[in-house]
C-alpha cells in the first residue's frame, strides 16, 4: 500500500499485484511498484476527481456486439490502473498539467482493447477539458483504422442519439461545443501536416515499419498542453521495428536504466522462464481472461499450435503476445537487460583492465571496450565512433544520427575512421583513472599504422586472431556469464543492437564465434570488442584461475 493517504480504490490493482494476489509478469510488477511509488514523491500530486472522471465516461457507455450487447461497460481492474496511472497525476507545481505524454500497453488479443480504444478516443475528443481538441485514430490499414472509428461513431450515438452536439461523417465527428474533431487515419504521414494532435492512438504499431506516422503526429502535439500518444498492440515477429525499440525503451524504463515521467507502459506477457502452453501463465498476457477471453479458447489455440507448426507463430505472438525471433539468436532481451547498468569509471579508478578494439577498416562504426574483471564479474565500458560523413548516406545512416543525439556514439571528422581520436580517448581515459592496463587486443589484419602509433604511446598492443577457434572460449565464456548475471553492460543502446544482432557460427569442433546476418545493416562490432577484450583476460596469465 503507498504510504501517503489515498483511497484504496487507487491502489487495489497495484497493491495485489505486489503482494501476489494477482498473476502478472515481470513488467507489470514493474509497472505497479512504479506506480505505487509516485505517491510518494514530493513533485506529483494524484487528482482521484481527475481519474474518476474517465472511467464515469467510459463506464456510460454500453457494448452492442455479441453476448455482452447492450450491457454495460464495466472495466476491469487493470483496465481502471491504466487509467488512473494516466489520468490521475499531475506536477505540483502546476496542478493543470498532467505527467503522462506518452503510453505504451501492449496484451494479447482479444482483451477488449477495441472497445477501450474507441470508448478513450470518445473521451478525449468530448470530455479531456481540451479546446478545440483533435483526436486521431491510426493503423498501418485503413480497414483497420476504420473499424475502430466506426466503433467509436456507434458509441457517440449512444451519448446522442439525435446528432445535436455530435455531427458523424464518413471518416470524422465533430463536437461544435469545443470546435473538436475526432478523425480516423491509415499509414500516410504527410496527410498528417498541419495536425495538431490532442490525443492519437495507433493501433497494432508492430506492423508498423517506419516510425514516421508516430513521429508526425508526436510532433504535432508541441502546443498542447496536455498531449497524449497511445501506442497499443499485440506482439510480433519482427524484432527491427520501431514498435520494438519502442518496447525496449519502455522496457529500460520500468527498470529503472532510463528516466522518463511522461512515459508509462503496459505490457502483459510471460516471463522468460515460463513454458508458454502451461495455463498458470495465461493470465500473465491475458489480464481479461474470464472476462472477454475464456480459458477454454486459449487452450484450444495452444492444443491447435501443438498440432499444426503452422500455427505457433500466430499463436504465441496473438494469443499469448510472445515476441518471436530467430531459433539462431544468441542472447534474449530479458538476458542484456539484467546485465545493463550506467558504468561509472570512477568506481574502477586504479584498477587493472583489458582493452579489446574492433576497427573500421575504412568508414564505418569502431568499438572499444574497456573490461575490468572485479568483484566475480566482467564489468564492460564500451565506447563507439563513425566517421561524420556516414551520418549523412549509408544504411544505417538514421540509425547512426540517432545514437549521435542520445550521445551514444562519438563523431570524428571526416569520411574514414579517425585512429589518432581513438587513440587519444584511450590514453586520455587510462591518465584520468589512473588505470593498469594489461593489453589492447585487436585484429592485427587491418590495424597495422594504429598498433605502430600505439605501441609508440606506450600501450601494451597484443594481437588477437578473428579466427573461430580463437573466439571459441571468449564467446562461451561470455554467454555463460551473462546468462548467470555476472557481467555488467554500460548503458549504450548500441550495444544492445549489437547483441540483437548475433547469430553463432559453430564449426565441426563445436568452436562458437558470433557473426551477423545477411544485412548490411546489422553491426555486432560492440560484441566483437567485448569478447576480443575477454578473450585478451581469458589468456593472460594470472595468479588465480580466474574470477568466474
Amino acid at each position: 500500500m503507498a504510504a501517503v493517504a489515498v483511497p484504496s480504490i487507487y491502489t487495489e490493482y497495484a497493491d495485489k499485484v505486489a503482494n501476489g494476489e494477482i498473476t502478472t509478469g515481470l513488467y507489470i510488477k514493474q509497472a505497479c511498484s512504479r506506480y505505487l511509488q509516485w505517491f510518494n514523491r514530493d513533485d506529483l500530486v494524484f487528482c482521484p476527481e481527475k481519474a474518476d472522471r474517465v472511467v464515469r465516461f467510459i463506464e456510460k457507455l454500453h457494448h452492442y456486439k455479441g453476448k455482452t450487447a447492450g450491457q454495460q461497460f464495466i472495466l476491469s481492474p487493470w483496465q481502471r490502473f491504466v487509467l488512473y496511472h494516466i489520468y490521475g497525476f499531475y506536477w505540483k507545481a502546476d496542478p493543470t498539467k498532467r505527467v503522462i505524454r506518452n503510453v505504451y500497453l501492449e496484451c494479447a488479443r482479444k482483451q477488449g482493447k477495441s472497445m477501450f480504444i474507441a470508448a478513450l478516443s470518445l473521451y478525449n475528443l468530448l470530455a479531456d477539458g481540451e479546446a478545440s481538441a483533435e483526436v486521431y485514430i491510426a493503423a498501418n490499414a485503413a480497414k483497420q483504422a476504420q473499424n475502430l472509428y466506426d466503433m467509436a461513431k456507434t458509441l457517440s450515438k449512444q451519448l446522442d442519439p439525435k446528432n445535436r452536439f455530435i455531427q458523424a461523417y464518413r471518416d470524422t465527428l465533430k463536437f461544435k461545443a469545443t470546435n473538436s474533431l475526432l478523425r480516423t487515419l491509415s499509414y500516410n504521414p504527410e496527410a498528417c501536416d498541419g495536425f495538431n494532435a490532442s490525443f492519437y492512438v495507433i493501433d497494432e504499431y508492430h506492423a508498423a515499419q517506419k516510425s514516421d506516422m508516430f513521429d508526425v503526429l508526436k510532433s504535432s502535439q508541441l502546443q498542447r498542453k496536455n498531449p497524449l500518444a497511445f501506442v497499443i498492440t499485440t506482439a510480433g515477429h519482427n524484432l527491427f521495428t520501431p514498435c520494438y525499440e519502442m518496447r525496449n525503451t519502455c522496457i529500460e524504463i520500468l527498470a529503472g536504466i532510463k528516466h522518463d515521467d511522461t512515459q508509462t507502459a503496459f505490457i502483459f506477457e510471460l516471463d522468460e522462464a515460463d513454458q508458454w502452453d502451461d495455463p498458470c501463465n495465461w493470465i500473465k498476457s491475458n489480464p481479461n481472461l474470464g472476462v472477454t477471453v475464456e480459458l477454454a479458447d486459449i487452450a484450444a489455440e495452444v492444443n491447435r499450435a501443438k498440432n499444426n507448426d503452422g500455427a505457433m507463430a500466430e499463436t504465441k505472438t496473438k494469443t499469448l503476445n510472445i515476441w518471436l525471433q530467430s531459433a539462431e539468436s544468441w542472447l534474449g532481451l530479458d538476458v542484456v537487460n539484467r546485465a545493463t547498468a550506467k558504468v561509472d569509471l570512477e568506481q574502477y579508478r586504479g584498477l587493472q583492465c583489458y582493452i579489446g578494439i574492433d576497427l573500421a577498416a575504412v568508414s564505418d562504426l569502431t568499438a572499444v571496450s574497456f573490461l575490468f574483471p572485479v568483484e566475480n564479474r566482467f564489468v564492460f565500458k564500451t565506447w563507439y565512433f563513425l566517421p561524420s560523413d556516414s551520418l549523412k548516406e549509408g544504411v544505417n545512416a538514421t540509425t547512426y544520427r540517432k545514437y549521435q543525439r542520445n550521445g551514444q556514439l562519438k563523431i570524428t571528422p571526416g569520411n574514414v575512421t579517425d585512429y589518432d581520436y581513438i587513440l587519444k580517448l584511450i590514453l586520455d581515459t587510462q591518465r584520468d583513472y589512473d588505470l593498469y592496463i594489461n593489453g589492447v587486443y585487436y585484429d592485427a589484419w587491418n590495424a597495422t599504422q594504429f598498433a605502430i602509433s600505439a605501441t609508440t604511446a606506450g600501450l601494451p598492443m597484443q594481437p588477437f586472431s578473428q579466427s573461430v577457434g580463437n573466439f571459441n572460449k571468449p564467446t562461451k565464456e561470455f554467454a555463460r556469464a551473462m546468462r548467470s548475471g555476472k557481467v555488467t553492460l554500460d548503458a549504450n543502446d548500441i550495444t544492445r543492437w549489437c547483441i540483437s544482432n548475433v547469430l553463432i557460427k559453430t564449426d565441426f569442433n563445436d568452436n562458437e564465434k558470433p557473426i551477423k546476418g545477411g544485412s548490411k545493416s546489422e553491426k555486432i562490432d560492440g560484441v566483437i570488442a567485448m569478447l576480443t577484450a575477454l578473450g585478451g583476460y581469458l589468456e593472460s596469465p594470472r595468479y588465480d584461475n580466474g574470477i568466474m
